[in-house]
Order: C-alpha cells, then structure tokens, then sequence
C-alpha cells in the first residue's frame, strides 16, 4: 500500500464530466478557485467557451462522447503533462424524455435502457477504473459521483432506466469506498433533487413549479448548490467522509 500524504502534490488536477453547464459547470468553476487544473469534459461544443473563461493553464475543455468505450483513454491523453487526476466527478447524465415525460416501463426499448446505463453508469465505472491507479500512486483522492434523488426514493418526473442508473451507481461509489479508502482514496455521492438546470427543465415550466410545491423550502435547487457540496467532498477537509451520500433536495426526501 502506498503511503498517504495529507495533500495532494502541487499542479493538481480534477476531471469533471458533464461540464458544458449546470452543476458541472459550476462545480469546475469551484475546482479552480480552489486550485485545481480543470478538465473539463461535454460533448457539447459549449465546453470549450466554458474552459476558456477559466483561463489557458488554468482549464482544459475536452469535446467528447462520455459514453464511449475509450473515454477514459481519450481525456488522459488530452491532459498531456499535466498531473494524472486528483480528482474525478462523475455528473455526466441523461434522462430520455417523450413530451416532457419519461416513458413508462412498458415502453422503454431496449436501447434506451442500454444508452442511459452506459452513460450514467458504465461511463463512470470506466474512468474510475482507469484513473484509480494513479490516484493510488499518488496515495491521495477524490470521487465524488452525482447520483440523484431517482436513485434513492420513488420519483415523480424520472423513468425507471434512470432510476436504476442512479441507484447502480450509489452501489458502485461505495463498493469503491471501501476497497480503496486505505489508499487515501474517499468515494462519495450527491443527490440531487429537482435544480434549475437543462435537465431540469425537460419537464417544462409547470412541472417544475408544481414540483416546488411539494419541497419544504417552496423552490427548486440552484446549480451552485449542488457544486458547493462536490467540491467539499473533493476536498482535503472531508478526508473522514467515504461511502456517503449527501442529499440535495430541499427536504423533499429525508433519511
């Protein structure tokens, strides 16, 4: 086992995925007025402009299918010299939606069951495999993976492919918790409950409001809300913190 250092060596660097907008976006914007070299890593073009307003040195924007089976492969070759990454966020996702709505199971074809557990799940599972090691080199790192509310408790907007992703992807975070926390290595979770991002408004306007109503605190969440709490798990500060899921749903669903 490798020995554990209290910080991560100068130059460090943080993959995030999904990071075009929304939480991603943020939560990459936190990373680097922390510190950290950023990745940021969309198949949306946008990335780029994202990384861009970071700054050259400082952000690195990486155009790409996160689903595809060499990902992995791909972002670390863009990194160049930097320092292998620190760590990793796993918000890339998808939720297929018909009108607004989720199909019901009776109608989920195969291959939208194959394309959401790809991205949401198997993506994951790929960069944590590949970027592990040298975290473990390092005896220092962070994962935080952004599951949701779907993956925790019966929900009112999401289908049941994305359910099951999220939920397989609770169980994979802390199947790493615990076989890499002697490494220096936490794994933790957010989920998210209804935000304010695109995703969040596949829906439409009325969805999210009558959603509202039904939250304790009266509105839906804010990107940067959910960005505040990845970046204190990627942080040196929640060392003792692994296997945890933090709930970000303004009490729409309590544990």
């Amino acid at each position: 086992m490798n020995a554990r250092q209290d910080k991560p060596a100068p130059g460090r660097t943080a993959v995030v995925t999904g990071a075009a907008r929304g939480i991603g976006r943020e939560t990459a914007v936190r990373l680097a007025a922390a510190g950290y070299r950023v990745a940021l890593v969309d198949r949306d073009e946008m990335v780029l402009d994202s990384a861009r307003e970071l700054g050259g040195g400082q952000a690195l924007g990486i155009v790409l299918d996160i689903g595809a089976a060499d990902a992995p492969q791909q972002i670390a070759a863009a990194l160049g010299d930097w320092q292998a990454p620190s760590v990793l966020v796993n918000n890339a996702g998808i939720s297929p939606k018909v009108g607004g709505r989720s199909n019901g199971l009776l109608q989920i074809e195969q291959a939208e069951w194959d394309l959401v557990m790809n991205v949401n799940l198997y993506s994951a599972f790929r960069l944590c495999k590949h970027f592990i090691p040298g975290m473990q080199s390092m005896g220092w790192g962070r994962i935080v993976n952004v599951a949701s509310l779907a993956g925790r408790s019966r929900s009112i907007v999401a289908g049941a492919t994305y359910m099951a992703s999220k939920a397989a992807l609770l169980g994979l975070s802390r199947s790493i918790a615990s076989q890499f926390g002697p490494h220096g290595i936490t794994c933790n979770s957010v989920a998210p409950g209804r935000v304010d991002t695109l995703m969040g408004g596949q829906g439409g306007a009325a969805q999210n409001t009558d959603y509202a109503a039904q939250i304790p605190v009266g509105r839906i969440g804010k990107a940067h809300e959910v960005a505040s709490a990845i970046v204190y798990l990627a942080s040196e500060d929640a060392g003792f913190i692994n296997g945890a899921v933090i709930d970000i749903n303004g009490g729409f669903f309590m544990s």
